[in-house]
């Protein structure tokens, strides 16, 4: 049986104003979450699943684009 390849997270580097930077924190508070990353993380998940792109664990079958 073949092994699932798991990819490794990737590092990036994000700047942002300090306001946005107060409302993840205060986000993450509200929310009880452990880290500015995980917050950063859960937001991006939220915005991009209600964007019509799908939550992280359940990726959108690719195949060809219909015309």
């Amino acid at each position: 049986m073949a092994k699932e390849k798991v990819m490794a997270p990737q590092r990036i580097i994000l700047s942002m104003p300090p306001d946005l930077r107060e409302r993840v924190r205060a986000f993450r508070f509200a929310k009880k979450i452990n880290t500015e990353a995980e917050a950063i993380r859960a937001l991006l998940d939220q915005a991009l699943a209600a964007n019509g792109f799908g939550a992280a664990d359940q990726p959108k079958p690719r195949g060809k684009r219909k015309p």
